[in-house]
């Protein structure tokens, strides 16, 4: 799920997911704006979504 922090919604995306090396890799542009985002299975796993 990405959570939108303009507009404050959650949108899940269907994308593979991966383990970032570092945690300054929690924001990501997608369609032009950035996205913070963390995988809700597990509050203690924070995931990136890989935009191919």
């Amino acid at each position: 799920y990405v959570l939108d922090l303009e507009s404050g919604t959650f949108t899940p995306i269907l994308k593979r997911w991966e383990r970032p090396a570092d945690l300054r890799q929690l924001a990501i542009t997608a369609d032009g704006r950035w996205l913070y985002y963390l995988v809700t299975e597990s509050e203690a796993d924070i995931w990136t979504a890989r935009f191919d």
